[in-house]
């Protein structure tokens, strides 16, 4: 059980998020109300659920500060509306909290994900990776790029890349 001011806190933070995010929104020209939403769900959950306990204390503190501060509080609706989309350059977004953001639990995700598409052997078309096929995986060279890489939750996608993928020799031998 959670001591009482912990409780009292989110419970605070949800009533700030629910009073700043609907004008957030509008300020971000938002027309899907789908989008408030899961804003509120989101933010809800990277509070109260315990594998986000590293971020809780920084959302308590910007909550706060987003009940007084439009610039804090729409940071924080874009941070928490939606899931970061994977694009066909992978995933881009400002480093931060929430799932709209680059931080070691979106990066892990999406590494998970990756190791678990390579490891299915499938692709769009549902066809089975052969022996012919290989993966290329680099590390960002922007900041943090050394966080992300050495994030525990990456060992099993290390594990996979080192299986599947070409040596890392293999492109200077092709010049």
């Amino acid at each position: 059980m959670k001591p009482s001011s912990a409780i009292t806190s989110i419970a605070r933070a949800l009533e700030i998020a629910r009073a700043v995010f609907p004008a957030a929104a509008t300020r971000a020209k938002s027309k899907k109300p789908e989008n408030l939403i899961s804003s509120i769900h989101n933010f809800n959950e990277w509070l109260t659920i315990d594998r986000f306990n590293d971020y809780r204390h920084a959302l308590l503190d910007l909550i706060e500060i987003a009940a007084n501060n439009t610039d804090i509080a729409d940071e924080l609706y874009d941070s928490f509306y939606r899931v970061m989309p994977f694009g066909t350059g992978g995933r881009r977004s400002k480093v931060g909290i929430g799932p709209n953001r680059m931080n070691a639990y979106i990066a892990a995700m999406t590494a998970q994900g990756d190791a678990e598409f390579i490891i299915d052997g499938q692709t769009e078309k549902m066809t089975p990776v052969s022996s012919e096929d290989f993966f290329l995986g680099a590390w960002d060279v922007r900041a943090f790029h050394k966080y992300f890489a050495e994030t525990p939750a990456l060992e099993r996608y290390r594990k996979v890349i080192d299986e599947k993928c070409l040596p890392k020799n293999f492109l200077r031998s092709q010049r």
